[in-house]
Order: structure tokens, then sequence, then C-alpha cells
């Protein structure tokens, strides 16, 4: 499996915890979750912001052989690296006259 390219994430990139569960109610009116996932996944949304024209390459390589396929991804918060599937790639916005950029990789993974 390959490694996630090693390019600076921005304040502002978040795993969310979803378990796919859902909150109903006992008889007496409890609330009760419910998960229906385990392990525990996580949608990662990875902002990258003022890329050079070399970065924003490499990212984009690396997104198109591995679009909708499993990589390492090392999260940059309390040392966590995740199983990810990648699902989308936001096509970047061009910053300060065109000299650098921005871009978004929607994923989905689990802990390991």
């Amino acid at each position: 499996m390959d490694q996630y390219p090693d390019l600076p994430f921005t304040l502002g990139s978040t795993a969310q915890r979803n378990d796919g569960g859902s909150v109903d109610y006992t008889e007496d009116g409890m609330p009760h979750k419910r998960a229906r996932f385990s392990p525990i996944w996580y949608d990662l949304t990875i902002l990258h912001t003022n890329l050079n024209a070399t970065e924003i390459d490499a990212l984009e390589a690396f997104y198109s052989a591995h679009d909708m396929q499993w990589v390492l991804l090392p999260w940059p918060a309390r040392g966590r690296t995740f199983e990810a599937l990648l699902l989308d790639y936001k096509e970047p916005g061009q910053r300060n006259a065109g000299h650098l950029f921005d871009a978004t990789v929607i994923a989905r993974g689990r802990l390991i």
C-alpha cells in the first residue's frame, strides 16, 4: 500500500468519526445509540494550501494513480495513521497570480 505524499495539511483538515450510528429511544424515552460499523470509520477532509506548482503536480499525479484505492495516510495531529480510501479530489484554486495553489482531498479511513 502506497503512502500519501508528504505535503503539509492546513488547519481545518478534519477527521470526523463515523460509526454509522443512529439514535433511537427506548420505551421509557431514554436515548440509545446503535453503532453499525466496526471498526470505527473516519470521514477525512485534507486541506492543502499554498502549494507550489511542483507540489500540486505531485498531488494530482498521486491522486490520479490512486483514485478509489487504499493508501496509508499519516495524520499530523497526534501522530495517527489511517488506512484510507481516496474518494474525491477538488481541483486546485489558484492564488497569488497563479504561483500558489489550494487543493482538497476527501477520503474515508480507519486508524491502524
